[in-house]
């Protein structure tokens, strides 16, 4: 019994400690572990478990303690062609990897890279910068070469990987169509919204006409079409956007608001924070705020409840050494957050569930821990008696304890 309650009492302590730190410190994965390159551009998770990373100098892949680096090998007809990474997309039996050399599928069972030429006839020797890839409901992918500025939808045959398997060309395993009218992709993201592809056509942008550059596509159509009017003036140079909720968001380097699409009304949220980037994990219903305050993580309800987004709303925190990347969080719990320049900052499952209760308190504490875990705090540094009730803070009198059933007493 002795040992039981001395441990609560040690990880009570703990916690104390740890939430008067500014905020949670990351684990590094760099190049000191094995990392081929510290800038991340990509992360995914395989159905398998194991992490992948996309870096400029090769692609990752991470089993908790070892790397297994892939680069291209002239010499080696199945290596990757291209050993910097823009984009990752992992389908069952294959991956999807984005180079600066073109669109790469690698073969889980054989690993094996095979190499999808985008363009045929007498643009065959086009270089491709593959930057993003995304699929919808529809099983079709979407392709944004930065390098022409083009955006391709692909369909892959139900057979593809076994026809490579067997030595067919990639090209006659996937039909490829390329999406007309639009003048000059963005090439770093695409979402899905309304049952159509939300691009934006960057050359509109370069010209002023921002509301004219966000546009959609049908699923099942390659033509983009205008958006209704957008409530911007003005050019703008970084920005973010992604859909949750039924909501297509966006948000604007420096700017201390998020514009939310929502049917057909646009809104506009204020945040407390000064905005650099905006991430989404949509499966796990967070969005992580980066300004140069730091990192913030918070429940995507917060996008839906239209008051002031403030820092302390979120549910974690934390600093990185320079801009985030991309964002994934594993089937084990722990958020993987990839940088320019830093490596990997991977947040542990543990560190993710700390809360912070009494913030700017100096708390020298002689808790009462109650069975059904509240807390009582006879501070001696304040007359004020401070409680955890039901893992909500409040100020509380010893006599709301003592009602309990029963407590413990560390002295």
């Amino acid at each position: 019994m002795f040992q039981k309650t001395f441990s609560i009492f040690i990880f009570f302590c703990a916690s104390i400690l740890l939430h008067a730190q500014s905020s949670i410190i990351p684990k590094w994965i760099d190049i000191e572990k094995g990392l081929s390159q510290g800038y991340v551009s990509s992360l995914l998770q395989d159905k398998e478990g194991f992490i992948w990373m996309g870096t400029k100098n090769g692609l990752n892949r991470f089993d908790g303690e070892h790397f297994e680096v892939f680069t291209e090998d002239i010499e080696n007809p199945y290596s990757i062609t291209g050993n910097n990474i823009y984009t990752l997309l992992d389908d069952d039996e294959f991956i999807l990897i984005g180079t600066e050399q073109g669109l790469n599928v690698y073969d889980k069972t054989t690993k094996y890279f095979y190499t999808i030429p985008l363009y045929s006839g007498e643009n065959s020797g086009q270089t491709s910068i593959v930057s993003y890839i995304l699929k919808d409901e529809f099983n079709q992918y979407w392709v944004v070469d930065w390098n022409t500025q083009f955006l391709f939808k692909l369909k892959f045959d139900d057979d593809f990987i076994q026809k490579i398997r067997k030595g067919e060309q990639t090209a006659n395993a996937v039909e490829i169509k390329k999406c007309s009218n639009l003048h000059k992709i963005y090439p770093h993201k695409l979402a899905l919204f309304n049952n159509a592809l939300v691009v934006v056509d960057q050359q509109q942008n370069e010209l002023g006409e921002w509301e004219k550059s966000f546009k959609q596509i049908p699923l099942n159509s390659e033509e983009a079409l205008n958006m209704d009017s957008l409530p911007f003036a003005s050019k703008r140079e970084r920005f973010n956007f992604f859909t949750s909720n039924n909501q297509l968001v966006i948000a604007f380097w420096g700017e201390k608001h998020i514009h939310i699409l929502e049917k057909d009304t646009w809104l506009k949220i204020p945040t407390a924070i000064s905005i650099r980037k905006i991430s989404h994990l949509k499966k796990e219903k967070k969005v992580l705020l980066e300004s140069d305050t730091g990192c913030f993580v918070f429940n995507a309800t917060v996008l839906s409840e239209k008051d002031l987004i403030s820092k302390n709303l979120a549910i974690n925190s934390f600093n990185l050494k320079t801009h985030h990347t991309d964002w994934i969080q594993d089937t084990s719990g722990n958020n993987w957050i990839a940088t320019s320049g830093y490596g990997v900052a991977k947040l542990g499952y543990r560190q993710s569930k700390i809360k912070t209760y009494f913030t700017g308190k100096s708390i020298y504490a002689k808790p009462f821990i109650m069975d059904e875990g509240s807390v009582y705090i006879a501070s001696t540094a304040s007359p004020e008696r401070l409680g955890i009730l039901n893992s909500e803070s409040e100020k509380v009198t010893l006599e709301t304890f003592l009602d309990k059933k029963r407590y413990i007493l560390y002295a």
